[in-house]
């Protein structure tokens, strides 16, 4: 998660998970001195938001892309992750919710909120702070191992690669990005993240242009090269391959994401 602070409240970037929600909101108040006044969601998942109630109940507007609202308000199953979440509580869900660029000034910052296309969700959305010179990317971007797809949230391998050719141009030598998890990062971080998706996503299209069917696809590694800088963490490159092969639309030929 990040904290921006402003000129009255300041804005926060994702909650993190429930264990250590409060833990979060101490570490907040003692490094800005100030309450949250906007909290804004990345994306569903309830690694990021597990602490919405709390932080409405503290004052905060929750600002998110429109879809992740409706997953909010609906019982979600995620079969690749075996994750069965059920509705969150109505105090939780954003209400404030956007569809294109938008912005929020917090006094000392403007924070510019940047839906995307169906990608790591449907409903993701990264922050950029142009005066701090930070890019917030939420589950975008995984610094050091390989995302999580939620294919049964519209997620592809080929949405993710789409928004990151869309935020890489924001970034130059100086901006520090934020992931979801791993060490603050760089451009050149990014770019690297950005470049070992697209070559896993030709492998995979290739077989598939070799007629190679999924379990021939997935018995075929084609993440092995990668597998010992990014698969040593929660996503193993097994487990990566099979969400890519979960969020591909193989109808009528496409290879698109779903």
């Amino acid at each position: 998660m990040t904290a921006v602070a402003g000129s009255d409240g300041c804005a926060v970037i994702d909650t993190g998970y429930g264990p250590r929600v409060d833990e979060i909101k101490s570490g907040i108040t003692r490094a800005l001195s100030q309450a949250p006044n906007w909290l804004i969601n990345t994306h569903w998942h309830f690694g990021h938001t597990d602490g919405n109630h709390a932080f409405v109940a503290d004052g905060a507007r929750i600002v998110a892309h429109t879809k992740c609202r409706i997953r909010f308000s609906h019982d979600q199953y995620v079969h690749s992750l075996e994750w069965s979440v059920p509705a969150s509580p109505r105090i939780a869900w954003p209400t404030i919710t956007i569809d294109g660029a938008s912005a929020i000034d917090v006094g000392l910052e403007t924070v510019q909120l940047l839906p995307q296309s169906a990608s790591h969700t449907d409903g993701d959305l990264a922050v950029f702070l142009s005066s701090s010179n930070v890019l917030v990317m939420g589950d975008l971007f995984t610094n050091g191992g390989y995302p999580v797809i939620d294919e049964f949230s519209g997620g592809s391998l080929r949405g993710m690669i789409d928004a990151l050719e869309r935020l890489i141009p924001l970034v130059n030598a100086d901006t520090v990005v934020v992931p979801a998890h791993g060490q603050v990062a760089d451009r050149h971080a990014l770019i690297l993240f950005r470049d070992m998706l697209q070559t896993i996503e030709n492998r995979i299209l290739s077989r598939i242009k070799a007629q190679l069917t999924l379990p021939e696809i997935f018995e075929s590694s084609p993440t092995a090269e990668f597998d010992p800088t990014w698969g040593q963490g929660y996503v193993t490159g097994a487990h990566f391959v099979r969400m890519v092969l979960a969020g591909l639309d193989l109808s009528e030929g496409s290879t698109t994401g779903k």
